[in-house]
């Protein structure tokens, strides 16, 4: 099985044909639930024995929130932040046939699924045995293992201007393999959901970032001060221009077809935005204060904020599973949601 792919730009600076491509895709083999949500997503099961959030190409936020997931997901994964892992899944005829009511609702009643690579984000956890939540209240954030990728994410929320709310999805996974198996009391972090990224589907850079997209103050109480902000403002500052076309090329090239030239201009707009983070961030808390309950605001307006090179060179660790996801909304109370 392999890809539709034509090579568009130099991979780490050099002539010849990029050494990197769209991951090879899964087949998409039973539908196992529609998952809330303005995408419309369902979650697949596949041939390789996972599980997929899968974000159709005609879902009623249109192609280019699909793009903007690839991308966004092929960004993050070289930047430290814990994100599900996120495969093309191929979606066929055989398959339509077997579940006709598979496809999404528009204005003029039921659109059937395209065939062909659609957007998938493996499930981040055991569908049988992990818990997974798609709200957490703020008396809960403190079990939250890798809280300090919510400061991370903000800074990257900035840089690719997300025009919606920042989502997370968090999972309590299980110790051993019991019969009955405990779960941890700790939870863990995936951020998901990066269609809206770049001022939304327009691709304008107008639309973000406020302070609509942030996430509960709980989820930032680790930012005292612009310190804790450094590393990450330093990783984007520094982001080799090459990584950002080689995310290009890992978008299936099925999908751009008609979005090429927009996507080139979207791309020199991260190269020339990564300067620009650092005024942009801490505008951003200046004018939201209220969801960053640790913000030493004396700190804040006396920080000077030096050049690239004079921060210190050294990235945060990487490591975490890398992927993308599509549209779990936010619940409406103080309860836990549980993805079932």
């Amino acid at each position: 099985m392999t890809l539709l792919h034509n090579p568009r730009y130099p991979s780490n600076g050099g002539s010849a044909a990029p050494a990197v491509c769209p991951p090879e895709p899964v087949l998409a083999t039973r539908v196992v639930r529609k998952v809330r949500g303005g995408s419309q997503a369902h979650l697949l099961a596949a041939n390789d024995g996972k599980a997929y959030v899968t974000k159709l190409t005609n879902n009623p936020q249109q192609i280019r929130s699909v793009i903007s997931e690839a991308f966004c997901h092929a960004l993050l994964s070289s930047f430290g932040v814990c994100i599900p892992a996120a495969r093309p899944i191929l979606i066929t005829n055989e398959f339509l046939d077997r579940h006709p009511e598979f496809g999404v609702e528009g204005p003029h009643g039921r659109r059937a699924a395209e065939p062909g690579l659609h957007f998938g984000s493996q499930y981040p956890g055991d569908t049988e045995h992990d818990a997974v939540y798609d709200y957490l209240p703020s008396s809960l954030f403190g079990h939250v293992e890798n809280r300090g990728d919510f400061v991370a994410i903000l800074v990257f929320d900035v840089w690719t201007m997300q025009a919606d709310r920042r989502q997370a999805v968090f999972v309590r996974e299980r110790m051993g393999a019991r019969r009955r198996p405990v779960r941890k009391r700790s939870l863990r972090a995936y951020m998901v959901d990066h269609g809206m990224a770049f001022g939304g589907v327009k691709w304008d850079f107008l639309a973000g970032p406020t302070k609509q997209i942030l996430q509960s103050p709980a989820a930032y109480e680790t930012i005292r001060g612009p310190g804790a902000l450094e590393p990450w403002l330093a990783a984007v500052e520094e982001f080799p221009e090459a990584a950002i076309w080689d995310a290009v090329n890992k978008i299936p090239s099925c999908w751009i077809r008609e979005d090429l030239g927009e996507l080139e201009v979207v791309a020199e707009r991260l190269i020339k935005r990564r300067t620009r983070v650092s005024d942009e961030v801490l505008r951003l808390i200046q004018c939201a204060v209220e969801h960053f309950p640790g913000w030493c605001s004396i700190q804040a307006k006396t920080i000077a904020s030096p050049r690239p090179q004079e921060r210190a060179t050294s990235r945060p660790g990487l490591g975490w599973p890398s992927g993308g996801y599509a549209g779990l909304p936010p619940a409406s109370n103080g309860c836990c949601h549980r993805v079932v």
